[in-house]
């Protein structure tokens, strides 16, 4: 998350970081899978 707050200011960037989770957090309840959860979280940098 450090690369965005750099590049947008710190507060544009949590819109995203929100939809981002909701997203994730939506699809992780379909797929029950904690592995892709973490993968996702890792690659966004969360």
């Amino acid at each position: 998350m450090g690369v965005l707050t750099d590049r947008y200011g710190g507060r544009a960037v949590f819109p995203i970081v929100f939809v981002t989770v909701g997203l994730a957090a939506g699809v992780l309840a379909k797929v029950g899978s904690f592995e892709w959860a973490m993968g996702w979280a890792l690659l966004l940098g969360l």
